[in-house]
């Protein structure tokens, strides 16, 4: 049976309906920060298997992602159990169980923005009803925020910082074309707006 049948046999055993909040973004603009808002007001929590190991021991604790080895993530993906896959680096895969969110009436999850628009072609095909929430921030301030993540220790090499900052310079530029396809934004000036807009949006999705 091929990964497309897989598919459409587990879209017909599991369709059901609820929302799901995917919020996307550059880096560092905030996007766990309106994330955490949800949880708050009692959305559930969706997060990505990871074959990366944790950058340390506090990011393991946060369970901003669920590590598991590259043989279970393999074992995973060739059962046609995940989705919003990202397979850029060999040693850093990506990917998002398709089980827990089909049990999830109420979820939010963080996306990329390159995989925003077939993940949410995937989940409407599941029967859920998908909003699309775009966090940002002004350039000058995404950037002195990934600068200060060096600082904090986050990024041992600067070589990885200065690969980030780069990505981030192209996320800048194309910001514009992607972000007008959300259903809503949240600019961040500073952290009490981020938290403002993302609980009124808790409350009011």
């Amino acid at each position: 049976m091929s990964l497309k049948d897989i598919w459409k046999k587990f879209v017909l055993e599991t369709k059901t309906n609820g929302t799901i909040v995917a919020i996307y973004g550059p880096s560092a603009s905030g996007k766990s920060v309106a994330r955490d808002i949800f949880v708050d007001n009692g959305w559930e929590k969706i997060v990505s298997y990871t074959t990366r190991p944790p950058r340390s021991a506090a990011e393991e604790e946060a369970g901003e992602y669920d590590f598991i080895s590259k043989d279970e993530f393999d074992n995973l993906l060739n059962k046609g159990r995940l989705i919003n896959v990202n397979l850029f680096y060999a040693d850093k895969s990506y990917g998002i169980d398709i089980r827990k969110i089909a049990e999830s009436k109420r979820a939010v999850m963080i996306t990329d923005k390159s995989s925003v628009f077939m993940l949410k072609n995937s989940l409407e095909e599941m029967g859920k009803k998908v909003v699309l929430v775009y966090v940002t921030a002004p350039p000058q301030e995404l950037m002195r925020r990934q600068r200060a993540r060096l600082e904090k220790g986050e990024y041992t090499d600067p070589q990885e910082l200065e690969a980030r900052l780069k990505e981030l310079e192209k996320e800048i530029k194309s910001e514009i074309k992607i972000k007008e396809f959300a259903d809503f934004v949240i600019i961040r000036q500073d952290m009490q707006d981020t938290i403002a807009d993302a609980e009124h949006l808790a409350k009011t999705i």
